[in-house]
């Protein structure tokens, strides 16, 4: 056992910074010992031969740690675009639009589809101002992303009941399954940063 070991060393391309804890076994009998006492209570990368591994210069800490904090960003930016968009396209309000609310029986057909399209364009631009706020101001930032999540996932819940009530949850017509579209993505995206926020 090795502490705050070189890594470089150990890989084809010769880079990388320490690792914690390095170990390398001598069988298979020193191996199961090892891992036991472990006992999960630490992060483990298998590192082989070091061919075609890559591992920064810090501190390792698992091998996706330089750019794990963008991936967040990732869902945010995509979700809010995508849904910003689904409520600027509906703009101006179309007289088909509010027609099709009305034949599908919603209530207040004209006064709902300024709603959802408004609805769609806030809480898009929701999602990604509260990340961009979230350093500055914390709790405003978490509380709006929230909010926005929580918007997205009543919307495109209503959409699904509505426009996509005869769909198929894993089996039907192309364009006519669930889970091989993108509104239960959006509505899953949603909800995430419904319950996670920005924490």
């Amino acid at each position: 056992i090795k502490f705050d070991h070189e890594l470089k060393k150990k890989t084809w391309f010769n880079i990388g910074g320490k690792s914690k804890i390095f170990y390398k076994a001598n069988n298979l009998k020193d191996l199961v010992k090892f891992l036991k006492i472990i006992d999960n209570k630490e992060k483990i990368f298998i590192l082989g031969a070091g061919s075609n591994t890559l591992i920064t210069d810090n501190f390792f800490d698992g091998i996706a740690n330089p750019i794990k904090g963008i991936a967040d960003w990732l869902l945010r930016i995509g979700l809010g675009i995508a849904f910003f968009l689904h409520g600027y396209g509906k703009l101006p309000i179309s007289e088909g639009f509010v027609g099709w609310l009305g034949s599908k029986g919603v209530p207040m057909a004209e006064l709902t589809a300024y709603l959802v399209a408004w609805g769609e364009i806030l809480a898009g631009l929701g999602i990604i101002v509260g990340g961009i706020i979230a350093n500055s101001l914390s709790e405003l930032g978490h509380l709006i992303t929230r909010v926005s999540g929580g918007a997205i996932g009543v919307i495109m819940i209503f959409a699904l009941l509505i426009a996509h009530s005869d769909w198929g949850i894993f089996f039907g017509e192309r364009g006519s399954v669930l889970f091989a579209s993108e509104q239960l993505f959006l509505l899953l995206l949603g909800t995430y940063f419904a319950i996670k926020g920005n924490k």
